[in-house]
């Protein structure tokens, strides 16, 4: 009998932190088109070279228990096709309010960002010489993005939409 509610409240768990849902409220892209001199790289603050995305979302839970959100432990993973290849690239994470733990309600929301360098990891950075517009390959990306909020206690939140994608040029 104790097994059986052993089985039961372990599995009761996974299905209330399964309801946790996310949602990507904002997208933008920078770093776009890439120019250099004959001598210099053109850097914007803080980006490096390459497209840089930054994104803004909420975390619902959607439970009737109370969640606690821990910083440290999380990742959030962006998986991605490029040239027919899928990668994925950890994301720097911070809550709103760089808090540790963050507690949801039922019913409540966290706002998350986190920002992404897709570029760097598929290795067309380094055959960069004086310019490039990443626009095309930012175009093949985009459709296949996945996001997966990941905790080490077992929450898992795949985002379900992107719902608004801004470009930020380059001035």
């Amino acid at each position: 009998m104790k097994l059986l509610l052993f089985i039961f409240l372990f599995v009761l768990n996974d299905i209330l932190i399964a309801q946790l849902t996310m949602n990507i409220e904002n997208l933008e892209m920078f770093n776009i088109k890439f120019e250099q001199g004959s001598d210099e790289i053109v850097i914007i603050e803080g980006m490096g070279i390459g497209p840089r995305l930054v994104f803004e979302g909420v975390i619902e839970n959607n439970t009737d228990t109370t969640v606690i959100l821990n910083y440290f432990d999380t990742k959030i993973i962006l998986y991605f096709r490029y040239k027919g290849k899928l990668y994925n690239e950890n994301c720097i994470l911070w809550f709103h309010g760089l808090e540790e733990n963050v507690t949801l309600h039922p019913q409540q929301t966290a706002n998350v960002f986190f920002t992404a360098d897709p570029m760097i990891i598929t290795g067309v950075l380094q055959n960069v010489k004086y310019s490039y517009d990443y626009t095309n390959d930012m175009l093949e990306i985009l459709p296949t993005l996945k996001i997966e909020y990941y905790e080490k206690k077992k929450i898992k939140i795949i985002a379900s939409e992107i719902i608004n994608v801004k470009l930020i040029l380059n001035e």
